[in-house]
Formats: C-alpha cells, sequence, structure tokens
C-alpha cells in the first residue's frame, strides 16, 4: 500500500505508526486515522476515503495497543491503560510526529473517536479539526460494554451487506485485546468528570463532523446526535443505508464527506496563515 511504518515508544508500548506521504507537499493538516474495537490500522488504508485523500496530504494511521503491530512488552499491562493515558499517549506522539505549522485531523471510528474526543479536549492549539463515525459520546454514562464482543462483531457483520469480503476478513482477522478494552471500561469517566468534559466541549474551536450510518445497531443515530448537541462547532450528516462501518460499506459517500471537510479547513487555514486560496 506504499505506507512506512514507524514505531514509536510509549511507556512499555511499542505502537505501529504508517505514514502517507502526499505526491505535492502544500496543506498544513494531517489527517491521523484511529482505528475502532473490531480492527486496526489497515481497514483504514483499505478505505475509499484514505485512497482518495493520501495524494494530497500527509497521513497518519495508528495501532492502538494490543491491535495490529503495535505490542506491550508485558500484555497483562494493557489492563493498567486507562483512557487518560491512552489520550495522553496519542498527544505525545502529535508532538512528537507533526512538523511546526502542521495540524492534525483526527478522523477516528468507534473506539478511535472516543479517543479523539478526549485528546481533542486537552490539546486544542495542534488539533485542527475532528471527523468521527459510529461512536458512543465521551459524555454519555455508560462507556464500552464488555461482554460477547466476538458475537457484537459478528451480529454487526451480519447487519452490514455493503462490506466487501475484504473488509470483511479484515475485521474478523483483527484480535479483540480484551485486557485493553477492560481497562478502558473501568476508567470511564464518573458523573462529575464529563459534566467538565461537556464544558471543555462547548468550548472547543475546531469544527466536527460527524458521518454515521441510519443503519448503525451498535451505536445508532442518537449517539452522533448527542455529540453534535455536545461540540460547539459541529456538523451531523447520516447515510440512510449505511452501518456501523459506514466508510467502508458507503466508501464513496464518507470520502466525499471527508474530502469536503478537510477542502474547507485548508480554505480556513490559508485565510488564517495569509495566503492566497
Amino acid at each position: 500500500m506504499g505506507l512506512q511504518e514507524h514505531v514509536f515508544a510509549y511507556r512499555d508500548c511499542c505502537l505501529s505508526v504508517h505514514e502517507s506521504r502526499p505526491f505535492k507537499a502544500g496543506s498544513r493538516l494531517v489527517p491521523v486515522f484511529l482505528h475502532g474495537r473490531f480492527g486496526d490500522a489497515l481497514l483504514w488504508a483499505m478505505s475509499s476515503a484514505f485512497q482518495q485523500i493520501r495524494p494530497h496530504y500527509r497521513c497518519l494511521l495508528l495501532d492502538l495497543p494490543g491491535y495490529g503491530r503495535s505490542f506491550m512488552s508485558d500484555p497483562d499491562e494493557a489492563l493498567a491503560l486507562s483512557w487518560l493515558e491512552i489520550r495522553d499517549m496519542l498527544v505525545e506522539l502529535l508532538a512528537a510526529r507533526l512538523e511546526p505549522g502542521e495540524q492534525a485531523v483526527l478522523v477516528g471510528h468507534d473506539l478511535g473517536a472516543v479517543v479523539a474526543q478526549f485528546t481533542s479536549l486537552v490539546a486544542p492549539p495542534v488539533i485542527g479539526g475532528l471527523v468521527l463515525t459510529g461512536s458512543r459520546s465521551l459524555f454519555d454514562e455508560s462507556g464500552f460494554a464488555l461482554r460477547f464482543l466476538r458475537y457484537r462483531r459478528w451480529q454487526l457483520l451480519r447487519a452490514s451487506p455493503g462490506l466487501s469480503r475484504a473488509h470483511r476478513r479484515g475485521i474478523l482477522d483483527a484480535p479483540i485485546p480484551l485486557s485493553l478494552i477492560r481497562g478502558l471500561e473501568r476508567s470511564w469517566p464518573g458523573r462529575y468528570e464529563r459534566l467538565a468534559l461537556r464544558k471543555q466541549a462547548r468550548k472547543l474551536s475546531a469544527p466536527v463532523l460527524l458521518l454515521w450510518g441510519k443503519q448503525d445497531r451498535l451505536t445508532p443515530p442518537e449517539h452522533g446526535f448527542h455529540l453534535a448537541n455536545a461540540f460547539g462547532d459541529a456538523r451531523y450528516l447520516e447515510h440512510e443505508e449505511g452501518g456501523h462501518w459506514s466508510f467502508l460499506d458507503q466508501d464513496a459517500w464518507f470520502a466525499t464527506k471527508l474530502s469536503e471537510f478537510l477542502f474547507h479547513l485548508d480554505l480556513v487555514s490559508s485565510v488564517r496563515w495569509g495566503k492566497s486560496s
């Protein structure tokens, strides 16, 4: 796929970061793709959304701990990872990989979208925008359910006829690091933490694009509505036939909306930096 792999060390984690360089440099925006519970970075790499923007933007695709080519020296240590530590890990990675003047656009699905929400509230200067899909809201009372994840994956695949055989294989082949999911479930923010985070979200200046599949059975459109109301500058778009993996089963629609969003951010950035458009 023409991706260059880097290794980023954080605590006892070795994170795999896949990078794609554009044909022609010019944009200060760096899309950073964050995968969900049922997949890894290469699932994003197979998407039309990534393939459509990669000629124009430097892109980063991250394997979260326990996924893809990322690993921990002691797998049991994944139990100790909390949402705050995953967030701090991503903040440090962005500080190491972004060049001066660049801003990240966090493109997150499912688990990766929640990581993006957390990160955007503590690192606003380096976040140029958010694109969230198939995600729980950070401000909900309950976090990720741990039980029956493999069965839920099977149910979601049955309810997603638009997925190709290659997409289904990528989803089924990716292991689910239950120890990591368990640690994240235990560290979900409490009531007063969520209230404080909601106040921060209202003040976030970076625009947020929410792309949802109406047929998503794991995170129905109501979750997208909650997120749209939580952020100060958010836009919600929905596809009638999209499922939980709308970036795959409705790939042309998702790719178009992502490209339009990045183009808009580029125009705003050009005005801000005094460049002619």
